[in-house]
């Protein structure tokens, strides 16, 4: 449950609320002073709710405070007529404020009578608080929720289970939306499959309920694609990325369902949402299309020649250090000596001694002629001519030096 100011209408505003329920005011205007929620101002009914709505609610609304507007619909229940509840708390307020004012909603809700509200609205800028905003507010909250990604990929993994009705049969009973394709987007589909083209883009038709092929490109590469992709509407995208990797010829194929984010109606998103799967399975099932990475985007400049490298290419987690273990009791010694100093953290001149000792190994079974007396590393890196070997890797004469006399602490990391 929210938390509640304790803050309360006075008296005056309680009349003037009960005065309100009668039927002759269109709007009344509170605001909190004084610990009290009092009343500002009433504007009694003169045309339709429409046609007051902007011209009554904007020009009361301050930028930089707080304020409740309760505005009358010309729609009744059965304990009169309805009304909408409008908190405004624009950006510039004081977080005390919103505070002050967002916890104190339900009480006005209450203290006015919810059964009056047809709607609750928290408003912070003059496009949410309009009638034109009113408007789509009213479409979204007939709209479907959005699923959230993984409700999606429960879906289409849910789907996969079902036995599949062909894209022509409108709605499918698989779960989701199967739109038709259109027969030239068919025929779109079947050039792709044949490997003809290289790039589909398809877009679902809302009032005809089908899904066609907007575009359709031979030889595109991912960096164009950006440019096709209309930027408030969905799409989805069916590319095959030939290119060349270690010597061999590679040509996945990738579908790409893009979101435009909230440039476009949530109806819109929902239908590209739910029709997704269905589409996929269409292609996968009827036109043979192997769709080896789905992706979603928002934005097609992450979509690159690289960006795809990586996809399909994933770089392998690098090899950890490895040696091959010299024949003999003094390599068996030396690998358990490596292994113990590698298990902790190393200091500089352990990390060095370590990368000097890997030179002996490269000797291979010469390395058993070595003595390796009470597993002491300082007297075995001397016996295996150290200073050759940090010659050979280009370290400083401080170094080398040191390395003479036992001590690597002057020595940085080879």
């Amino acid at each position: 449950m929210a938390a509640q100011s304790g803050i309360a209408a006075n008296e005056k505003l309680l009349s003037a609320l009960a005065k309100a329920k009668l039927g002759s005011i269109r709007l009344v205007y509170m605001q909190i002073e004084d610990e009290q929620i009092k009343l500002r101002k009433m504007i009694p009914v003169k045309d339709s709710w429409e046609d007051e709505f902007d011209r009554s609610i904007l020009p009361l609304l301050d930028s930089k405070t707080a304020s409740y507007i309760l505005y009358r619909l010309d729609s009744k229940n059965n304990l009169g007529y309805e009304w909408i509840l409008l908190t405004w708390i624009p950006n510039e307020t004081h977080v005390w404020q919103k505070t002050l004012y967002a916890s104190t909603r339900a009480t006005i809700r209450r203290q006015f009578g919810d059964g009056y509200l047809a709607d609750d609205l928290l408003c912070h800028d003059e496009e949410d608080i309009s009638l034109a905003g009113y408007r789509k507010h009213l479409i979204s909250k007939e709209a479907p929720v959005p699923l959230t990604h993984a409700e999606e990929e429960a879906k289409e993994t849910a789907a996969g289970h079902v036995i599949h009705a062909s894209m022509n049969d409108g709605y499918s009973s698989m779960g989701g939306v199967a739109f038709a394709l259109t027969s030239s987007s068919q025929k779109s589909v079947e050039k792709f499959a044949a490997g003809k083209v290289n790039y589909l883009q398809f877009q679902i038709d809302i009032p005809q309920e089908c899904i066609f092929v907007a575009v359709s490109k031979k030889d595109l590469k991912p960096e164009e694609i950006g440019a096709l992709t209309p930027p408030n509407a969905g799409s989805y995208h069916l590319f095959r990325f030939t290119h060349e990797f270690d010597g061999t010829k590679c040509d996945p194929i990738v579908f790409v369902h893009t979101i435009p984010g909230y440039q476009s109606s949530i109806k819109e998103r929902m239908l590209y949402s739910s029709c997704k799967g269905n589409l996929i399975d269409c292609l996968s099932r009827q036109y043979g299309i192997d769709i080896q990475s789905k992706l979603e985007i928002e934005d097609f400049r992450e979509f690159t020649t690289p960006f795809l490298m990586d996809t399909f290419h994933s770089k392998e987690a690098a090899a950890p250090l490895f040696f091959s273990r010299p024949k003999g009791p003094a390599g068996v010694l030396l690998c358990a000596h490596l292994h113990f100093s590698l298990s902790f953290m190393p200091t500089l001149t352990l990390i060095l001694l370590t990368r000097v000792l890997t030179y002996p190994l490269i000797l291979g079974n010469d390395f058993c002629d070595f003595d390796y007396p009470n597993n002491n590393i300082l007297e075995l890196y001397n016996e295996v001519s150290v200073v050759a070997y940090l010659e050979a890797e280009g370290v400083d004469s401080t170094c080398l030096e040191g390395a003479q006399k036992n001590d690597l602490s002057g020595c940085a990391i080879i």
